[in-house]
């Protein structure tokens, strides 16, 4: 927010109105800047879409049949020459890694390897390379994001202890000169850097820094040819450890140090990346203006933000009562420009991880459509895991140490992941009726329409409305114990003394109370009234059905939501709906 100054202004200008011209006009600075953001972060959104090109099932198949572009898995052997399967430069830039001194090295060598990326002519570089540019836009982060969380002691203090116990762990287990650089290179301030002032900075720079580079990251893995070579040998892709783990002492024997990457290890890090591409535009879609504001009144329930005498333990509907507040009111609300739209394309089918242009887009400039971009991230998420497994199930007899995942590992989860993955395929694909495996209860979940809901720019439903706004779905009814007079204010222990002078005169909230004869800490046999815990206090009972009515089609019910996400959650591949809405239920 820019700063005006009055300079010789005089008083009498002051006090007859020129202030509020002033305010007016940092308003509309503010307001055309924020605007100007959210223009930046639908592009970065938009052009990401455009060139994602699309893989199809023809030509996923047509590469599987290429000559050596699926190796075998064969047992490492300790006599292998592993140093001969990795190209001279992948060599040469491992040894210049190993020599990075500072920040500011690592920074420059992350630009070369993203602007000549299209240079490299050897697989193991260009994946290190790919893998390396992601770093681009992080530099400086930690230090960006302290304005934001100092506002809150409780996060400050708790972001501040894991930063620190991530350093203690990293000197004692890390101790190498590579993991140092990396961690001056997150953390440390630069020459040009920019603090995030607000959270819906942090959120811009996510939809358009981040997001950008995780989309490249994942563009170039998807179309990399895991046996090009610039001198044409066809050999495998190698990852050499010692790059980022050196200078204490050599490598025990060759298969720590070195690991194929192949196809099933492409597609899992596929995958991969597709889930954090989703996590990132869920995060920049809703408004968490007041996250931090609302830390801080979290807090001082816990206690924490400010000193409390009597602990009484924070149930589901003290909290419940706290994001209500009118205060938060916007806090977890859909940002219509960023959240809203059809998206720019969208996968012909579920199946084969193809996608295509949606047309649509073009019509709807202005919406960035993250959600419906959210759902394309884990339709492509279930896919690229599932030929994954399909890479690691063709070979999973063999043990075999020499790929970064074993796929004799695979085996034993062989019947789990058989189950699961075609009903996560049904599941992003339209209404899927799921069943209890506990009680043999079915709910349907259309993971779809949950989606789609989001992309409506016009003609909402009350449902519709409701969903746009992620505090809809938090309980509001909840388990209330009645007042017991037995157990008065000021009685923080659970058994005991409930006729001590000095106690309080309002009833305690959650207490139940019992005769009962039993030895007290003294060692005494006593028969009192005791006060105990009602440990369901606050829990919840209900929930609005509109929100939940578009991801569980006809729910009119709101105390069934809890039975719903029960039934989910002891299914086959329950779990992958029940994490979309886990984090408020209860």
């Amino acid at each position: 927010m820019k700063k005006f100054r009055l300079g010789g202004i005089s008083a009498i200008a002051i006090l007859t109105g020129s202030t509020l011209a002033f305010a007016a006009t940092k308003k509309t600075d503010t307001a055309a800047a924020d605007k100007a953001a959210e223009d930046a972060v639908i592009a970065s959104i938009q052009e990401a879409q455009m060139n994602y090109g699309g893989i199809t099932a023809e030509s996923y198949a047509a590469f599987q049949k290429q000559p050596d572009s699926k190796f075998d898995r064969k047992i490492a052997s300790s006599g292998a020459n592993y140093e001969k399967e990795m190209s001279d430069d992948y060599k040469a830039m491992g040894d210049r890694i190993r020599m990075l001194k500072d920040a500011d090295a690592l920074a420059a060598l992350v630009a070369e390897m993203d602007r000549d990326y299209d240079k490299y002519q050897d697989a193991d570089l260009k994946l290190l390379a790919l893998e390396m540019a992601q770093l681009k836009p992080m530099r400086g982060l930690i230090f960006r994001l302290i304005p934001l969380a100092e506002r809150a002691k409780v996060t400050h203090s708790v972001l501040l202890t894991r930063l620190m116990k991530i350093a203690t762990r990293m000197g004692m287990y890390s101790p190498t000169n590579q993991a140092k650089v990396v961690l001056s290179y997150l953390s440390e301030p630069y020459n040009g850097m920019v603090r995030f002032r607000t959270p819906r900075d942090f959120q811009n720079f996510v939809g358009t820094e981040v997001y950008s580079a995780t989309w490249k990251s994942a563009l170039r893995l998807r179309d990399l040819d895991l046996t090009q070579r610039k001198d044409k040998s066809k050999k495998k892709l190698l990852i050499d450890s010692s790059i980022f783990y050196s200078g204490i002492g050599g490598f025990y024997d060759d298969n720590a140090r070195f690991n194929f990457f192949q196809e099933g290890e492409r597609q899992l890090l596929m995958a991969m990346k597709n889930r954090t591409m989703k996590d990132q535009l869920a995060f920049i879609s809703f408004n968490v203006e007041k996250l931090m504001d609302l830390s801080m009144a979290l807090g001082k329930l816990y206690g924490i933000e400010t000193f409390r005498e009597n602990i009484e333990g924070v149930s589901t509907k003290a909290i419940h009562d706290v994001i209500m507040q009118d205060q938060f009111k916007d806090l977890f609300v859909m940002k219509e420009r960023i959240g809203a739209g059809v998206g720019c394309i969208t996968n012909t089918t579920v199946t084969d991880g193809s996608v295509k242009p949606d047309e649509r887009c073009k019509q709807d400039p202005g919406h960035a459509g993250a959600m419906a971009m959210v759902a394309f991230h884990t339709r492509q998420m279930v896919w690229h895991l599932g030929q994954a497994w399909k890479a690691l199930r063709d070979d999973r007899m063999k043990i075999d140490h020499s790929g970064i995942i074993n796929p004799a590992v695979a085996n034993a989860f062989n019947d789990r992941i058989e189950d699961v993955l075609p009903v996560w395929e049904k599941l992003i694909a339209g209404p899927q009726p799921l069943v209890s495996k506990m009680t043999s209860e079915m709910t349907t979940v259309d993971v779809p329409g949950y989606y789609e809901s989001f992309k409506k720019t016009s003609g909402l439903t009350s449902a519709d409305q409701a969903a746009r706004d992620l505090k809809n779905f938090l309980p509001t009814q909840f388990h209330i114990t009645p007042p017991n007079s037995n157990c008065k204010e000021g009685n923080r222990i659970h058994v005991g003394i409930v006729s001590a002078p000095g106690l309080g005169t309002h009833d305690r909230v959650g207490m139940l109370s019992k005769k009962v004869t039993y030895t007290n800490a003294e060692g005494k046999q006593v028969t009192e009234e005791v006060c105990y815990r009602d440990y369901f206090y606050g829990a919840p009972t209900g929930w609005n059905p509109l929100p939940y009515s578009i991801l569980y089609p006809g729910l009119t019910d709101g105390k069934k939501v809890g039975e719903n996400q029960r039934i989910l959650k002891q299914s086959n591949g329950g779990r992958l709906v029940a994490n979309l809405i886990d984090w408020v239920i209860d």
